[in-house]
């Protein structure tokens, strides 16, 4: 992978052959590594290498973007060639700004560590021969995944931009397994040394040994303890299809038109931060903007939404450095959410809850409403009922079917304790456990 040195040398080279007005260059590399185990063995290895160059031409109003994977000379002429060739028919494009010019950004740290970047097969194996010893300890099958590795970006352009970032991420999900019953458990760190592997084991072998030969349970609105995965799927898509300037622009949101109000309940306050030390992100967006903190919900309010230039100006404001790449028809969204905790326990939830559940995490989970944000999904690898404060049986998983607006305002407890947990996209978010009234299951399932 590139250098920060060899990027600005590339780079420069590449603006000063061009033959555009304005050019951009972007660049992505990446080596990541997965070790896959099942039935208590190593199946898989696998080790992706991947980079690659993404070049914005901008000529009299027109724009093209090609990517290359070999950055010698014949490659980048031959870009040139087919980026005019697909200007030439081209329309002008409305919704393109002006490069912006040279950035300065706040420093992040805890990003890179060198440890995690060559992390090798032989560690991670190491790491999974304690966990599979201990399910087998038990009598169980474990199965999962060990990822790891690094991912470095780069961009400049014509205007004097230029940016580098680097960074390591570590990733182990464990599911523990027995004749009736899964359990499942993961951590994740830019610092692979941080992983508590053991931890995770003992968390995905006491939810499967728990949660063995669970009974039926007919769906319907239930008070629930929602672990902190579960908490990832609501901010993923309040991420995605909420908090953004265009989707707020565009009325394809059920926040159009509320800022200032109150929309969920008093105790939620959701922050971007990308300068958060659980979970650091980039120092500048897909436009080479710097990155902001914002303050998305206060105490229920809908304080602000994320920008990028384009919606920023619509609006006459400035971005907050959450854009992508042009073109792009997403808009700009959020990357490094955070919900604030709160002042309880897992254990006062469950002590709290007369008659409810409790949940490890959902699958499946997908919109059935994008714009009132109606989710439906699975519960999935534990799944308990609370009766009297206390978890009294395992139960068999139930489909799910509500709205985030209405948990958001129906939250009654909020851990102090707060985590990274990783989304399904593989991104991930720093939340809390919490506590839900009237949580509404629509239907059983087999096992």
């Amino acid at each position: 992978m590139l250098t920060k040195d060899q990027f600005a040398d590339l780079s420069e080279k590449i603006i000063k052959l061009s033959p555009a007005n304005e050019t951009e260059v972007s660049y992505a590399g990446s080596e990541n590594s997965l070790t896959r185990f099942s039935n208590n063995i190593i199946t898989q290895n696998v080790i992706k290498k991947d980079e690659s160059i993404s070049i914005l031409l901008v000529k009299e109003g027109k724009t093209s973007r090609v990517r290359i994977h070999e950055f010698d000379d014949e490659s980048i002429n031959k870009a040139f060639k087919n980026g005019m060739e697909i200007m030439s028919l081209s329309k002008e494009h409305d919704k393109f700004l002006p490069l912006p010019e040279a950035q300065k950004y706040q420093e992040i740290r805890n990003c890179f560590f060198e440890d995690t970047a060559n992390f090798s097969p032989i560690e991670r194996a190491e790491q999974i021969s304690f966990a599979v010893k201990e399910a087998e300890a038990k009598k169980l099958s474990m199965a999962g995944i060990y990822t790891s590795g690094e991912t470095r970006s780069a961009m400049a352009n014509s205007n004097g931009l230029i940016a580098f970032d680097k960074r390591t991420n570590a990733q182990v999900s464990l599911t523990a397994q027995s004749e009736t019953s899964y359990g499942w458990a993961e951590d994740g760190n830019r610092d692979v040394a941080k992983i508590d592997i053991e931890k995770a084991t003992q968390t995905a072998i006491e939810k499967c040994l728990t949660s063995q030969n669970p009974t039926e349970i007919e769906p319907g609105k239930y008070d629930v303890v929602l672990e902190a995965p579960c908490v990832t799927d609501f901010l993923s898509y309040l991420n995605w299809k909420a908090f953004g300037g265009l989707a707020y622009l565009e009325n394809r949101s059920f926040m159009a038109g509320k800022l200032g109000q109150k929309i969920f309940g008093e105790n939620i306050t959701i922050k971007e931060n990308a300068f958060n030390e659980m979970n650091p992100g980039k120092p500048y967006d897909g436009e080479g903007m710097p990155k902001k903190p914002v303050t998305l919900i206060e105490n229920g309010v809908l304080k602000e939404i994320v920008h990028d230039r384009y919606t920023a100006q619509k609006v006459g404001t400035e971005s907050t450095g959450h854009g992508f790449g042009f073109p792009n028809s997403i808009g700009p969204y959020p990357s490094n959410l955070e919900l604030s905790a709160g002042n309880s326990s897992l254990e006062e939830m469950i002590a709290s809850t007369e008659r409810g559940l409790l949940v490890t995490h959902f699958h499946y989970t997908n919109t059935l409403d994008h714009f009132n944000l109606i989710l439906t999904g699975m519960t999935r690898d534990g799944l308990w009922l609370i009766e009297n404060g206390k978890i009294s049986r395992p139960v068999m998983n139930l489909r799910f079917t509500d709205s985030i607006p209405r948990v958001m305002n129906n939250i009654e407890l909020i851990s102090k304790e707060l985590q990274f947990k990783h989304t399904f996209w593989g991104s991930g978010f720093v939340v809390p456990s919490i506590k839900v009234k009237d949580f509404n299951f629509s239907s059983k399932t087999e096992r």
